[in-house]
Order: structure tokens, then C-alpha cells, then sequence
């Protein structure tokens, strides 16, 4: 005969079971047990304390996650002792914030897990639920077993996204760099503005001579050890006036070369990056009130470029004072140049043997070049400007403009749309708590306590005594053809179990 869970037996008892059984409380309805648990539990939130005060501990280690990253967002990297980073402080508050989630989230799944019998479920899902509330790769397993209907799917879900917390909330901290100004003050050397004086007395009136720095200068240009080019002061040597000999053999040529070395005002753009000195020449002036007239040789003379700086400030022709713009040379300084630079000007060449020239003095071989053909005479002079133009700005002005030092330094930058996501777990988790506190109002809240199925006594009703092997893989087997309803009676709460 085929066995009904809704058919009754036929059966026999004693007399004096009959009595005894008169005594026996009978079940209790539906409305009973909602009646008795309302008296048994006077406020059905009491149980949930804790859980409430980590749903708030989360809500406040994400406001400090916040006020953390609000505070120091666009601000420099936080120097604190003991290497302590700000990332290794996010990393702490993210931590607390997702332990005491995952602490709200596993006990709501926990007592959805006895509430999931209440209407009767299959025994194996018991396992099932359990493992939810015990990590997020049970609670993974449950998402594919379960339809999303229930509420259990809910939390499920819940506690699987929080485990992609931490790399969210490492992702929020990104570090840039920008340009900023250093302590201290930086300088370099110039002639702005101030009168060009460089001359020594000499053995008598008007033979001044230059000082011994600007001499080592000249000889530096002679013989080219600075490289052309570099800092140089404007300099020309156009070509060619030759013509053959007077006097001499036809095949001999006699050339002259005019070459001229005259004071001149440039601008430059400079700046120190990554500790390498680079230079730009901007702007090159050469108009002077200067004349060869020699009434006026004994007058200082003066250079007015068109365009001038003073002070970190532009100013354009005409200026309104003139003494900011308006570059004077000493009359001596022109004086002692020239009475140092002609006799090395001078000199003679022998050829004794062919293409073996001797010279005298030894500078004339740097102006006519070894051949006595004057290759090197516009590089020897580039050079020599330039190296005149180093030692004015260097050993003659003794003057100085201050700058303003710049270093890359590392902020903050706080990206905010990677918290998102964790401010949305924890909203969804105190959620997730509110629904699973109002859903199990008039149950008992059991949890994760592994008291609850000690206490209970598990019903089959079966015509049949139900055996099973002890093995796990056995009793797995026996518990998918078995449904269970938790209810409650006056004598306590049990798990009656049907198979099915």
C-alpha cells in the first residue's frame, strides 16, 4: 500500500496508556506558538545586539575611511614614524570595516538557515546554509542551489561581493606628482644693470691693463679651451681683402681679415632641472652710444637693448627709468681690453722649411693656425668671446639674481568612485540585518549556535524505523529525500522530519 503523510493509523493502546496519554499536553496551534514566543521573548531586538553594534562599527570605520582620505586628499604623503603609510592605515580601517560585515552578515544568514524550515525544506539544504554562514565560498555554492526569490540568496550575494573589499579600497589612494617650491633660495651670477669696471693701472697712464682673471680669460679664447659658442659675446670675422704681393713672387698671396670683438647686453632664459645647468640665449643688443671720435674715447659709453628685465618684470622702449635698463661700460675697462689683446695680436711667421712655419709670439700661431692660413681665426675668436662673456658674469659683475627652487613632490590623490563599492556593501549589509531581524521576529534566535541542534530531537514520521549508514556520503543521501518543519510546542522546539 502506498504511505500518505496525510493518512492516519489505525492502532491499539492499554487502558492505562489511554489515562496516561489523557494527561499529556496536546500540540500547540499555529496562533499558540506565536502566542507563547511573544510571552517568552518580551523584545524580539534584544538577541540581536551585537550584530547591531557591528553594523554600527562598520558604519563608522567607513566615515573614518572617509575623513581620512577627505583630509588628506591633494595633500603630501603623511611622514609618520615608524614607516607607517597612509595605505597601511586604510588597509587597518578596511579590515575592522569588512570583519565586523562579514560578522553581521554571517549570523543573518545563520538564523535565516532555521528559518528556512519553518515551511519545510529538504534536510541537505541544513549543510548547505551552514556553509553560507561560515565563508564566502559557501555562500557562493548557495547562489547556484537556491532560486534569487529568497532572502537567503540576498544575503548570499551580499557576502560574496564583500570579499572584493580590499582591493577597492587599496585602489582608492592613487599617488601624483607636481612641482612645487623648496626651502632655500637659488642664484646665478649676472651683469644687470650695473657699470662693466674691469681694468688694473698699469705701468703708466693710459696703460692700464686687464686684471690677471680677465687675462687667463683672453688665453683661454686664444688657444680655444672654452668651446665656441657658449655664452658668447657678439663677435664677427667677415672675409677677404687678398691680393698678390708687392714685391714678392706672383704664386705668393697676401690676405687681411677683419675681425672685431665690441661689448653687447644678452638676455638669457636659465634653469637648473634635475641638478643640469642649461642656458638659453634669448635676445643679443649691440646699440651703444659709443663713437671712435677721440673726444669722447675717455667717456664711459652705454648699451640700451630694446627689451629689458628688472625685478621679474618686462619693460619696453621707452623706458620710463633708464637706470634700471641702461647697461654702462667704464671707459678704462675699454682701454685696458685693448691695450691686452693687441700685442697678442701681433706677431710674425717664418718658413724655414716647406710646411714648417715657426711663429712669433707664440699666440699668432692660435690667430694665422699652423699653415698661416687663417682656418681657425672665427672659432679662436667665438672662443675667446666666450670666454670673456664667463669671466664678466662670473669674476667682473659679482652681481646676482635670486630664484625661485622647484622640486617634484608626491600628493595625494584620492579616487573616489573605488569606494562605491564598499560604502554600498555596508549599506546592503545593515539592510540585509533589518530584513532578517523583522523576518525571524517570532522565532527563536538561534544563529550559528551549534546548541540548537544538541537540544533538538528530530521526528520521522515513518511507518518505518529510518536507518542510515554513518558515513557522511550516507546520511547526505538520506537527508535529500527527507523535509523538515521546525516547530514549536509547549514541551520545547523539534525538527519533524517526512520522508519524502
Amino acid at each position: 500500500m502506498e504511505h500518505n503523510k496525510d493518512d492516519y493509523r489505525l492502532s491499539y493502546v492499554r487502558l492505562n496508556e489511554a489515562m496516561e496519554t489523557e494527561h499529556r499536553p496536546r500540540p500547540l496551534s499555529s496562533a499558540e506558538q506565536v502566542f507563547l514566543q511573544s510571552q517568552t521573548h518580551p523584545f524580539w531586538g534584544a538577541s540581536w545586539t551585537l550584530e547591531i553594534l557591528g553594523c554600527l562599527t562598520s558604519i563608522l570605520f567607513l566615515v573614518a575611511i572617509i575623513v581620512v582620505l577627505f583630509k588628506f586628499d591633494g595633500r603630501p604623503m603623511p611622514d609618520w614614524p615608524h614607516g607607517i603609510t597612509l595605505n597601511a592605515l586604510i588597509s587597518v580601517l578596511s579590515t575592522v570595516m569588512k570583519a565586523t560585515m562579514a560578522f553581521v552578515l554571517a549570523e543573518s544568514l545563520a538564523q535565516l538557515k532555521w528559518s528556512w524550515f519553518r515551511g519545510g525544506n529538504k534536510l541537505s539544504d541544513l549543510a548547505l546554509l551552514d556553509a553560507a554562514s561560515r565563508g564566502a565560498m559557501g555562500a557562493l555554492v548557495v547562489l547556484f542551489r537556491f532560486l534569487p526569490r529568497h532572502l537567503v540568496t540576498f544575503g548570499c550575494l551580499v557576502y560574496v561581493i564583500a570579499s572584493a573589499v580590499d582591493p577597492f579600497t587599496q585602489q582608492v589612494i592613487g599617488i601624483k606628482t607636481r612641482a612645487v617650491h623648496a626651502p632655500g633660495l637659488s642664484s646665478i651670477q649676472v651683469c644687470n644693470a650695473s657699470k662693466y669696471t674691469d681694468y688694473s693701472e698699469g705701468a703708466g697712464p693710459g696703460m692700464n691693463n686687464v686684471p690677471l682673471s680677465t687675462n687667463g680669460a683672453i688665453y683661454s679664447g686664444l688657444f680655444q679651451t672654452e668651446a665656441p659658442n657658449s655664452n658668447n659675446i657678439l663677435a664677427s670675422c667677415p672675409t677677404a681683402i687678398s691680393s698678390p704681393g708687392y714685391g714678392v713672387p706672383p704664386q705668393v698671396q697676401i690676405s687681411a681679415t677683419e675681425c672685431a670683438l665690441y661689448f653687447c647686453v644678452n638676455t638669457y632664459e636659465a634653469r637648473i632641472t634635475e641638478g643640469v645647468f642649461s642656458e638659453t640665449q634669448t635676445a643679443v643688443a649691440t646699440s651703444s652710444n659709443t663713437s671712435t671720435s677721440w673726444t669722447v674715447l675717455t667717456d664711459d659709453f652705454s648699451i640700451t637693448p630694446d627689451t629689458c628685465y628688472s625685478n621679474g618684470t618686462r619693460f619696453e622702449k621707452p623706458y620710463k627709468n633708464p637706470e634700471d635698463c641702461v647697461y654702462q661700460v667704464n671707459w678704462l675697462s675699454r682701454l685696458a681690453m685693448q691695450n691686452s689683446l693687441f700685442p697678442l695680436m701681433e706677431g710674425k711667421g717664418s718658413l724655414f722649411m716647406s710646411n714648417r712655419p715657426s711663429w712669433t709670439p707664440g699666440t699668432a700661431e692660435a690667430i694665422y693656425g699652423e699653415q698661416g692660413n687663417l682656418t681657425d681665426i672665427t672659432s679662436m675668436f667665438d672662443s675667446m668671446s666666450s670666454s670673456l662673456t664667463l669671466n664678466a658674469r662670473s669674476k667682473v659683475c659679482r652681481a646676482s639674481v635670486n630664484g625661485t627652487i622647484w622640486t617634484v613632490q608626491p600628493f595625494v590623490h584620492v579616487r573616489w568612485k573605488w569606494l562605491i563599492l564598499p560604502g554600498a556593501l555596508v549599506v546592503l549589509s545593515l539592510i540585509f540585518l533589518v530584513i532578517t531581524v523583522i523576518h525571524t521576529r517570532n522565532q527563536y534566535i538561534w544563529k550559528s549556535s551549534p546548541l540548537a541542534l544538541l537540544f533538538s530531537d528530530l521526528s520521522v514520521d515513518s511507518p518505518t524505523p529510518l536507518k542510515s549508514s554513518p558515513t557522511l556520503r550516507s546520511m547526505e543521501d538520506t537527508s535529500r529525500q527527507m523535509e523538515v518543519w521546525l516547530e514549536s510546542s509547549a514541551e520545547g522546539v523539534r525538527l519533524k522530519a517526512v520522508p519524502t
